[in-house]
């Protein structure tokens, strides 16, 4: 068990507060549930290194800045947390939920921006429409900035999960804030080093 190591040790660069600060918004302290669970770092590192876009996309479209969450009701500061998990549903797997309480994922604006590229979607309910957000290149702001808007990211990770046999889908309450879950299997077998004779053929 030499190689396993706690997932939340993952977490310390991917998240970081200078998003937020400059977005003008304010966020809690991540809070990490069951971060003390150990994975092997090598086999899920993609997948955790494009988590920064999900948390990318919950500071720039989720969370509210401080004046409008105080008008809602709602703290200054907006509060995303990390939920790790292991299910015993068609074999063990990894779960990992990332929430927030921002202003949700509205399926109206989804459908107006996806109408505007001629994509019918009269067809979908409203939480079909949502995973829309994996789409390649999707994205409903009007600008590109340096968090969001280039339409990456999200893709990426539904990508990553399925490469490892999961999947990854989003729920959402418009005013109330997003979960996303991701679902792959748990690997505990090691990968295998190369021999030292190919790593001098190399």
């Amino acid at each position: 068990f030499i190689r396993f190591k706690e997932i939340s040790n993952r977490f310390h660069h991917i998240f970081s507060q200078n998003v937020a600060h400059t977005e003008g918004k304010k966020i809690d302290e991540l809070q990490l549930i069951n971060g003390d669970l150990k994975i092997l770092p090598e086999v899920y590192s993609p997948l955790l290194s494009c988590l920064v876009h999900a948390f990318r996309n919950a500071v720039d479209h989720g969370i509210e800045k401080p004046e409008d969450r105080q008008q809602l009701g709602k703290p200054e500061a907006g509060h995303i947390s990390v939920h790790f998990n292991l299910l015993d549903q068609a074999g063990r797997m990894l779960q990992i939920k990332i929430t927030d309480d921002g202003g949700g994922i509205d399926p109206d604006r989804i459908r107006k921006k996806l109408h505007e590229k001629g994509i019918a979607t009269v067809t979908e309910s409203n939480q079909e429409v949502i995973q829309r957000v994996f789409d390649s290149e999707f994205s409903t702001k009007s600008m590109a900035t340096e968090t969001s808007g280039r339409g990456v990211g999200m893709d990426a990770i539904l990508i990553s999960a399925l490469s490892l046999g999961g999947t990854a889908w989003v729920d959402s309450v418009v005013g109330q804030g997003t979960t996303l879950t991701i679902e792959v299997p748990y690997i505990k077998e090691q990968l295998q080093p190369r021999s030292s004779s190919v790593a001098k053929a190399a």
